[in-house]
């Protein structure tokens, strides 16, 4: 048994100094800002999460949209310890986006250089709401791709109350059509 362990151990700290080189390169390669949503809002209030990562000179950083089974896209998902919550439509992204014809997977791969804005639009279903969610993404330069995770955790004091004149989207107010009770 002591001796399992000590493998085991060893194992274990052969893939920590293995491993953390390829975590730093993803931290030289993409710096992650989040604009924090309102941390007050209402049942059925509609929030913007945004996650602006800048990429090193070097990189790039696949788009959402790809050709199927070509290059691993970014993209946006709820952890199942989310509560209260539900994804509005599909993330939206901004930024210097190119296209350019890739010939190993001999399609047109779109992707982002210098900087690129995810966004996730998510309606509030349930007081007390929680979000836990992560893009996943990969980032690559002229000689090897990188996968990675951009967790997001946000809480909301929320009320039971409906929305009176619309959404909400990171901090500012959208007009939108009154309810009638």
């Amino acid at each position: 048994m002591t001796q399992r362990f000590a493998r085991f151990t060893l194992l274990a700290a052969l893939f920590s100094v293995l491993a953390a080189p390829a975590f730093a390169q993803i931290d030289r390669a993409l710096q992650w800002r989040d604009t924090p949503p309102p941390s007050a809002v209402k049942v059925g209030d509609t929030v913007t999460l945004v996650c602006e990562a800048t990429i090193a000179e070097t990189f790039h950083i696949y788009s959402s949209e790809q050709p199927a089974n070509a290059v691993l896209p970014a993209a946006f998902a709820l952890d199942r310890t989310s509560t209260g919550v539900e994804l509005v439509g599909a993330m939206e992204e901004a930024g210097e986006r190119r296209v350019i014809h890739d010939a190993i997977f001999e399609a047109d791969i779109a992707q982002f250089d210098g900087k690129v804005i995810f966004s996730q639009r998510v309606k509030i279903t349930a007081p007390d709401a929680k979000i836990a969610a992560a893009i996943t993404y990969q980032v690559c330069d002229d000689s090897r791709c990188i996968p990675g995770e951009h967790k997001i955790t946000y809480g909301f004091k929320t009320s039971a109350a409906t929305p009176a004149n619309g959404t909400h989207g990171c901090g500012r107010h959208t007009k939108g059509k009154k309810h009638r009770k």
